[in-house]
């Protein structure tokens, strides 16, 4: 998580992806940084699923966690040398992975995230206009109520992902921007619940 956060925590991308920092790192202190929570659930990988496109997380993810998790972005040796462990040195020197920029990358990914985000929704979380309602909070998270290396961690790198993929490409329309503060805000909604019931 660490070498994440140093990527994380530099980006200037408005109050509410700050917000969702704080949540999480908060979320975390609250189970006192533990490595190891239950790990978000996983979509089943049925062939009739994989079809349709709702079989699993987004690639870039299930490559990161595979991949032990190397770096989101380069680091530089300096930031290397300031790090807590020698394991965590180590990570930090491997290469991060390719961002999904091209168009059939980025959709694949967009629709990819929103699937997964669904899947990880509580039971009584509605869908109004094709769009996750946000109403009161109940006490029941399921599987979101996590934390660790298998937890939250997922889901914020998943949305830097989808911000660093925007970034680069030339393209990038208003309409691609909004769905990914839609996304940051329904996140950080969700996250809040979370916390909200922990305590």
């Amino acid at each position: 998580m660490e070498l994440a956060l140093l990527v994380l925590e530099k980006q200037t991308w408005g109050f509410e992806w700050d917000a969702l920092l704080s949540h999480w790192v908060l979320l975390e202190a609250e189970f006192n940084f533990k490595k190891e929570g239950a790990p978000l659930p996983t979509p089943p990988s049925s062939k009739e699923a994989k079809k349709v496109g709702k079989a699993s997380r987004p690639q870039i993810l299930i490559t990161w966690i595979k991949s032990a998790r190397p770096p989101l972005e380069p680091l530089e040796q300096s930031t290397i040398e300031r790090l807590s462990t020698k394991h965590v040195k180590g990570s930090a020197r491997r290469a991060a992975l390719p961002v999904p920029v091209s168009d059939a990358e980025l959709i694949s990914y967009i629709n990819a995230w929103d699937n997964w985000w669904r899947f990880l929704q509580p039971s009584w979380r509605e869908v109004d206009n094709e769009k996750l309602a946000r109403g009161k909070w109940r006490k029941d998270w399921g599987g979101l109520k996590t934390y660790g290396k298998n937890g939250w961690l997922s889901i914020v790198c998943s949305l830097w992902w989808w911000h660093r993929a925007l970034d680069m490409r030339p393209s990038t329309t208003e309409g691609e921007w909004a769905s990914w503060r839609e996304a940051l805000s329904d996140v950080l909604w969700v996250l809040e619940g979370v916390r909200y019931y922990s305590k």
